[in-house]
Parts: C-alpha cells; structure tokens; sequence
C-alpha cells in the first residue's frame, strides 16, 4: 500500500509498548492508523477474514515502521460468542495487553430497500454492530475491565438524515453510535474510554470507489434515456461525495 508520510507532532516513541487491536486492518484508512501508531513505538494485531491479506499487510507494516504487527484470520460474520473469547484469549497470549481496540470492520453494498434480502441485511448487522458488540465485551472482560483503555468504534453518517440504497448499512451504524453511547456511560468510570468516528467519504477506499462507479453508471444511463437511475439519486451522491 501506499503511504503519504506525515511528520508526526507526537514525541519519538509515544505509544511504546502498547498495543492496539484492530478490526478490519487490512482496509487502507485502518492500514494508515497502524503505519501512524507502530511509527511512534506500537505494535499492532490485526483481523481479517483474508489470511493472505492479513499476511501480507503486517509484513508490510514491520518492514516499514521497524515495529511488530501480527494478523489473525477472523470471520466476524459466521464466529460465534465463544469465538471472539477465544480470539480475544489467543491476542493476549501474543501480545500480552490490548490498550486500545479500533471496531473498523464493515461491510457494504448499494442496494434498494426492496430488493434487499434478509441474508444480506443481517450480513452488515453482524459484521458491523454485532461485530463491534462482541469484540468490544470480550477486549473489556478479558483485559480492560482490570487496567483500563480505549475503545473506538468507526461509523458512517448514513444514518443522521437518511441515504439512498443503505437502509442495511444505515441501520447498522446507528446500531454502533448506540453501542458507543451506551459502554461510554458503563465502563467510563472503570477508566475505559468509549468514543465513535463517523468519517465521510474517503478516496481511495473501496466503499469510495464502489460510489463513484455507480456515479458513472448512473450518469451514462441517464444519458441514453434509461430510467433505472433518476437523476435525484446523482444529485445526491453529487452532494454527498462532493
């Protein structure tokens, strides 16, 4: 992957020592979290679905940054309660602590309300709210219930006003910021802090790319008189990504 360098305003080994568990680590926004934070003295677990991938990226970010990264292959859709315990368990045996965990799994896909199956939309709850849900229990009960942390849970703003062909992701983000919300009001007085993100559209990212590609489609489409995509839906990816 490519990496813009930013010189950092932190001091030389900031974060030594710690470590930080993400999810979905192998995405280009999360890649550059990892980059920033084994830079300045971190070391990194990773989780994905893709072992070659997985492989693939933490080798990158140890030859890169001089500091240590691991993945572990991981299914948040199929896993069970029990396997998030036991993933949470096999991370700690590595690395011995988790001082911060980043939920930044996903998944997406354009598609109309009434045409969305019921496989696909729980497909993105369990991914995306379960997924944040259960990782963030068992990264608490197994280690920071005992010596505190931080937990950020990354979201959308999908939901705040409404989007066109999200109900499935919409709903599961507003699922997260719930869930943010709700263990900042539990575990903050046991010195766990709780916090969401909900960046917009990020260029170079798959979901990015998937809405400029529509964009076109829609755009040519339009042009040879084709009605299955009205111009009100360009107009709002218009003013949405741009």
């Amino acid at each position: 992957m490519e990496n813009n360098i930013i010189q950092s305003t932190f001091r030389e080994n900031y974060f030594k020592d710690q470590v930080m568990l993400i999810t979905g680590g192998t995405s280009k926004m999360l890649f550059q979290v990892a980059f920033d934070f084994m830079k300045l003295g971190g070391r990194v677990a990773l989780i994905s679905r893709r072992l070659d991938f997985l492989e693939k990226v933490a080798e990158e970010l140890k030859k890169t940054t001089g500091s240590y990264a691991k993945g572990f292959q991981f299914d948040l859709k199929k896993a069970t309660d029990s396997d998030y315990a036991k993933l949470v368990d096999q991370i700690l045996i590595d690395f011995g602590r988790i001082d911060i965990l980043i939920n930044g799994a996903a998944g997406n896909f354009l598609a109309d309300a009434e045409n969305l199956s019921l496989n696909a939309f729980k497909t993105i709850i369990e991914i995306d709210t379960l997924g944040t849900f259960l990782m963030s229990k068992w990264v608490y009960s197994k280690y920071m219930k005992k010596n505190g942390g931080n937990i950020i849970n990354i979201s959308a703003s999908l939901h705040y006003l409404g989007t066109l062909l999200n109900s499935h992701a919409a709903a599961a983000k507003a699922g997260v910021d719930a869930i943010t919300k709700t263990l900042a009001l539990e575990w903050g007085p046991k010195g766990v802090r709780v916090n969401g993100v909900a960046p917009g559209a990020i260029e170079g990212t798959e979901g990015y790319d998937r809405l400029i590609k529509f964009k076109k489609n829609s755009e040519k489409n339009k042009e040879k008189g084709k009605n299955e995509f009205p111009s009100l839906l360009i107009s709002m990816f218009n003013y949405q990504i741009f």
